[in-house]
């Protein structure tokens, strides 16, 4: 099962260190945005979790939930580029562009 997945896991694995390591060179510390993907992703890793335990073996749930979460790194690499300053409870990159327009129109 890590095998089939060694490329998708070591994808998601640097795109997380990626994210961590933008966002304490940018603000000093980790985002904590809570999105609604990253929220849906706790979900679909739990359910994959539990259809390998079920099955007993690999399912094509645990690749549909690497690339679920590389879609969601990708969602808060792209907040943090984003936003000008550390913001935390940011739930779409639309409510991400909203914040960054009142930030910069407050400088």
């Amino acid at each position: 099962m890590l095998r089939a997945n060694a490329w998708w896991l070591a994808a998601l694995f640097a795109l997380e260190g990626l994210r961590y390591a933008l966002d304490f060179w940018k603000f000093g510390k980790g985002a904590s945005y809570h999105s609604y993907l990253a929220k849906a992703w706790g979900l679909v890793l739990a359910v994959s979790i539990v259809s390998v335990l079920a099955r007993g073996g690999p399912v094509g749930a645990i690749t549909f939930a690497v690339a679920f979460g590389i879609v969601t790194n990708l969602e808060g690499l792209t907040m943090s580029l984003m936003l000008p300053n550390w913001q935390n409870d940011v739930k779409t990159l639309a409510a991400a562009w909203w914040l960054r327009h009142e930030m910069l129109a407050r400088n």
